[in-house]
């Protein structure tokens, strides 16, 4: 019974998940994701095309951002790719305008953020930014501390720590503890 009930309950979610998505597109289950049940959060996301492996767990306050509008985009979460046995803690915020690769095994500490994009748009034009749009890649094994940020273009080697509060604006080596700002090597494993 406890099955049947559960089975019901996240198939009525999905269906007005769907629902939502022709009404208001896709900005309205990124608006929907955060309050979501730990329970509701890795099928929502399958249903917009994200791809999570076996065993893997997304707490709760989870904020996707940027599904939408930028050059690659298709209006879901097919950026979003995560692999088997990963933990990804409360109150994270990804960046989905380029890709974001988390392979197997890795544990992802609270309020940590993944910006895949940096681009001011038409707003601000005399500042000069140049506008980068580049994936994130987090190899096997990983562990990411509680607040850090990591940029666009990065790839994370397998094995590696990186610190609490850690900004990652570059790749970093396998086998290492990183920590700072910006996040530099202190060890080797």
């Amino acid at each position: 019974m406890k099955y049947l009930f559960k089975f019901i309950f996240i198939n009525y979610h999905l269906i007005k998940c769907r629902l939502k998505y022709y009404l208001f597109g896709i900005s309205a289950i990124e608006y929907l994701i955060p309050s979501l049940h730990p329970m509701l959060i890795i099928p929502t996301l399958k249903l917009f095309n994200a791809k999570i492996g076996n065993k893997t767990v997304i707490r709760s306050g989870l904020r996707i951002t940027n599904s939408y509008g930028s050059s690659g985009s298709k209006n879901d979460f097919s950026h979003l790719q995560i692999g088997n046995n990963c933990y990804l803690s409360n109150n994270l915020i990804i960046d989905l305008s380029s890709n974001i690769i988390i392979n197997d095994n890795v544990l992802i500490a609270p309020d940590c953020k993944f910006i895949s994009h940096i681009d001011t748009g038409d707003r601000i034009k005399d500042l000069n930014i140049i506008p980068r749009y580049e994936p994130i890649i987090v190899h096997n094994d990983v562990y990411i501390g509680v607040s850090a940020i990591i940029l666009p273009g990065v790839t994370i080697g397998a094995r590696a720590i990186i610190g609490s509060c850690a900004l990652v604006t570059k790749d970093i080596k396998m086998n290492t503890t990183n920590y700072g700002i910006p996040a530099r090597e202190v060890s080797k494993a």
